[in-house]
């Protein structure tokens, strides 16, 4: 089941708060993370790190896993980028587990 957009946002802002040592009052899907809540690149990274850690990334698994994301969220990065980068995952991720299952039980009924 994948998340919504609503609860990616607070997850994220949570990691944000945390991380920055900041109100959650400060932080919207138009807030940057440079010039509105005053992350520099390393907490930008660290961020990236924290948040594959809890949706469970495996080896060689990145939020930033194409150079389209890569290029969005470092053009711009604001708060709504990595929400909708998560959820763009999240739908892909969803989409391949659902066809492994569906490929794991063909095979299954052709035992």
């Amino acid at each position: 089941m994948i998340m919504t957009k609503q609860q990616i946002f607070l997850m994220v802002r949570k990691n944000i708060c945390d991380l920055l040592n900041i109100k959650p009052d400060l932080v919207n899907m138009n807030s940057n993370l440079q010039y509105d809540l005053g992350a520099d690149s390393l907490d930008e990274l660290q961020l990236l790190y924290q948040l594959e850690s809890k949706l469970h990334y495996g080896p060689n698994q990145y939020l930033l896993d194409n150079a389209e994301n890569e290029k969005t969220f470092f053009a711009k990065p604001t708060v709504g980028t990595i929400v909708d980068i998560i959820y763009k995952n999240e739908i892909s991720r969803d989409a391949i587990n659902k066809r492994n299952m569906v490929l794991q039980q063909s095979a299954n009924n052709q035992r």
